[in-house]
């Protein structure tokens, strides 16, 4: 299982610096990117800076047994309490 965290908000789409892609071609990029992570085989989840939990593709869920509706915006601690202690916690 692979873990991303993200240290930039999701306004890296709306003030993008000159020779940064309009914010058109970004969302597009984005919905290609969404449609990568959605189709992998590996589970993938993201957390931000204050390890609430950003994102999760569809084979998170399934390993979770969890919908993302469930746990987007949540501390990944207070969602999985059990894992507090263990090698990824203490990393």
């Amino acid at each position: 299982m692979m873990h991303i965290h993200m240290n930039e908000s999701q306004e890296q789409f709306t003030n993008q610096p000159e020779g940064r892609p309009s914010a058109p071609v970004a969302t597009l990029q984005a919905a290609q990117i969404t449609d990568i992570l959605e189709g992998m085989s590996d589970a993938l989840y993201a957390v931000d800076k204050h390890w609430r939990l950003t994102y999760i593709n569809r084979k998170t869920e399934e390993i979770w047994g969890r919908q993302r509706k469930t746990v987007l915006g949540r501390d990944i601690w207070a969602a999985f309490p059990h894992a507090v202690g263990t090698p990824p916690y203490t990393a």
